[in-house]
């Protein structure tokens, strides 16, 4: 076998590692949007107070906490799941947005996967 082949072969078979591990790695943040989407969803229907809200994540040892807010997202509360996955160089976390009302009850929830990287 030359020297270049091998150069190759080796490059191959770092790629398709990489790409392998970042799949797996990505696969959990999947699923936890999935659960948060699911659960968060059906425990606080619109309507629910904002104390309920912030006992239900803490039950699930999260914090609820004020304020974010970005494109579509204005002084909502927010969670997250840190560090859940890793895609090459990002690290994603999920982040579980939640809109209140002014009368302090949820008005929607949204399950975001948020990356930090290079």
């Amino acid at each position: 076998m030359t020297i270049r082949f091998r150069s190759v072969v080796v490059t191959v078979f770092v790629i398709a590692l990489l790409v392998g591990l970042s799949g797996c790695s990505t696969a959990l943040v999947d699923e936890r949007i999935a659960y948060w989407s699911t659960s968060a969803k059906e425990s606080l229907p619109p309507g629910t107070t904002l104390q309920e809200a912030k006992n239900f994540f803490a039950s699930k040892g999260l914090e609820l906490r004020c304020c974010v807010s970005g494109p579509d997202i204005t002084d909502a509360y927010f969670t997250s799941e840190r560090k859940v996955g890793r895609n090459f160089f990002v690290e994603y976390d999920v982040a579980i947005i939640v809109d209140i009302t002014q009368d302090q009850r949820v008005e929607r929830i949204r399950v975001q996967r948020w990356g930090v990287g290079l």
